[in-house]
């Protein structure tokens, strides 16, 4: 009951990035490590003399994916902190952490520092919006993605974002968002299999 209801009104697009998350642990039969303590990256700031307001990106735990000779960190992040960060909803980066002679607790350690390091999302493969659209920094592994899933959009788009032109966002002065976007299924798996290819390229 519960799957037909998803798959009629579509995946929003947090549950689209854990199953891709999730996917990739599947897909590559590995096991998700816990972070000590979760990691954050600055993602937004609004700070000024009198105060400070910093937006986040947190993330609990990661996987490692041995593609070819490579081994990457991947790790799915969840936006936190102050209101800077509500135009965000979530992020999967990718980072480089060599396990190579490190123990568990050196690792932790690794870890966090590099996924601490992913402000504004420089390490994300895709980052995830409030209103459900998704996007990436230019440059990096993000933007390789996108060359791959950029030309299917239309294609996994369930539903388009809704707005309502007579209310106003306080802190971005745009038409407040009543609806975010939703995707179809299949999104999840061009996903995965687009951030396999990416990282068999880099």
């Amino acid at each position: 009951m519960e799957e037909k209801k998803t798959v009629q009104e579509g995946l929003l697009i947090k549950e689209v990035l854990t199953q891709v998350y999730e996917g990739l642990k599947k897909k590559f039969g590995v096991k998700e490590i816990k972070l000590t303590e979760k990691a954050m990256a600055e993602i937004a700031d609004d700070s000024d003399w009198h105060r400070t307001r910093m937006g986040y990106t947190g993330y609990n735990s990661c996987i490692f994916l041995k593609i070819g000779n490579k081994e990457f960190c991947v790790a799915l992040g969840e936006k936190c902190g102050a209101y800077p960060a509500d135009p965000y909803n979530c992020d999967i980066a990718v980072v480089s952490v060599s396990r190579n002679g490190v123990n568990m607790e050196a690792l932790d350690t690794k870890v966090s520092k590099a996924l601490g390091e992913n402000s504004y999302f420089r390490s994300s493969v895709i980052i995830a919006m409030a209103d459900g659209s998704v996007g990436a920094v230019d440059g990096g592994l993000g933007a390789e993605l996108f060359k791959i899933v950029g030309p299917k959009a239309k294609e996994v788009l369930f539903k388009k974002i809704e707005t309502n032109p007579d209310l106003l966002s306080p802190a971005t002065l745009t038409p407040m968002v009543t609806s975010a976007a939703r995707y179809k299924p299949e999104f999840v798996d061009i996903l995965i299999e687009g951030i396999e290819t990416v990282l068999q390229k880099a």
